[in-house]
């Protein structure tokens, strides 16, 4: 009896030993912290972790939020992000442990969560946008994401999300984030505005335009923004161009573009964007105007060009087909139409050739040029024409 009693008391002994061994463990990792020693810190309590069950209460809590903090000090050095790549992500596991952990013995490390929270949000951002300008936005979402969630009232995060979820192509969860990025920047008062979120006002305006169909909306994010960033020229060509895709603002959009180029004059697209509103809105002999004007200060202009070409081809197709299913034996009206069909093709033939001299890889612009030449008896240029679609 008394050689089992001996057994029973050195096996309770060593049962004992093991836990304050995973205890000790945890509490040299907390002194390495505090020392800023965190990589040794890191060793120390996931070595204790190894025996999650060896550890309760307190201790549990404490591995937790002390490699939360272990992790968040590192994930914002970047001199250790090529060692420990995902601190930030490890660093937020764990203190979502350690939160809830804590929540089990009373709530004792309040502070130390509220600083590794701080930490790792920051570390978590600045990982994230490094990843992020690396073109992998899946992987900086998933930071951001994070980010937003511990500091949800930091806008720069949210901006970034905003980008993020928009090249994933999520459009709605991007006009989320940057509607809030915005709501979040209003309520701060800044010495000067910051210049970044000129680009969440130009972002949004365009996807309430395209996405949710809300010219009104978008116009007045844009005299928010204007008033924000008075000198921004790309804000003054966003407000044009949501006056350009609403066709129930076409005289409100008139007044602006002629205000607009009257102010910028020797800025050729915007007479182009003019042109092509104006064009939209079956204003065709005014927008032949502006392009004429354009071609005057530009004769190379691409668009100029282009456009009176394609405007004079689909005028000859639409005479065309009233030439296919006119009555052949009415030989004034056929001869009219083809004279006609004529005229319009050579109109366009100059402009399209301009076109093409802009853009000779275009086969677009080599099929109409044989289409035009073939039809006005242009036989050598014809030929040239349908060689080079050929090769």
């Amino acid at each position: 009896m008394k050689k089992t009693g001996l057994i029973f008391i050195f096996a309770l002994f060593a049962v004992v030993h093991l836990v304050s061994a995973q205890g000790w463990k945890v509490e040299t990792g907390k002194m390495e912290y505090k020392d800023g020693n965190f990589e040794s810190a890191i060793e120390s309590i996931t070595e204790a972790l190894e025996e999650p069950d060896k550890l309760k209460g307190k201790k549990l809590a404490e591995a937790h939020v002390y490699l939360a903090l272990s992790y968040a000090r590192l994930s914002q050095d970047e001199k250790y992000w090529n060692k420990y790549p995902d601190a930030g992500l490890k660093g937020y596991s764990h203190y979502k442990q350690g939160k809830l952990e804590d929540s089990k013995i009373g709530g004792r490390y309040g502070k130390d969560l509220t600083l590794a929270k701080e930490y790792l949000w920051r570390g978590l951002f600045n990982r994230g946008a490094k990843i992020y300008g690396q073109e992998d936005f899946k992987t900086a979402k998933e930071y951001f994401d994070k980010t937003v969630e511990l500091a949800p009232d930091q806008y720069q995060p949210q901006m970034l999300l905003g980008y993020a979820n928009f090249l994933l192509q999520d459009t709605v969860a991007a006009i989320g984030n940057w509607e809030k990025t915005l709501d979040l920047y209003r309520g701060l008062k800044l010495d000067k505005p910051d210049a970044s979120i000129a680009s969440v006002y130009l972002s949004l305006t365009d996807l309430y335009v395209r996405i949710k169909n809300d010219p009104r909306k978008a116009l007045k994010l844009i005299e928010e923004g204007k008033k924000l960033f008075p000198n921004n020229a790309d804000l003054d060509k966003s407000e044009l161009f949501v006056y350009q895709q609403a066709p129930d603002l076409f005289e409100e959009a008139v007044a602006k573009f002629e205000t607009a180029i009257e102010a910028n004059p020797k800025d050729t697209k915007l007479a182009v964007a003019f042109a092509n509103l104006l064009e939209k809105n079956g204003k065709e002999s005014d927008a032949i105007n502006v392009y004429k004007k354009v071609l005057e200060k530009e004769p190379q202009n691409y668009y100029a060009n282009a456009n009176l070409g394609v405007f004079y081809i689909n005028k000859a197709s639409t005479l065309k087909a009233q030439y296919d299913s006119a009555d052949a034996n009415n030989e004034s009206l056929m001869e009219k139409l083809s004279t006609q069909i004529k005229d319009e093709l050579t109109a366009a033939l100059p402009y399209i050739q301009q076109a093409h001299a802009s853009k000779p890889k275009d086969k677009e612009w080599i099929k109409q040029l044989w289409v035009i030449t073939s039809n006005l008896g242009m036989e050598e240029e014809s030929k040239k024409w349908e060689e080079k679609m050929r090769q």
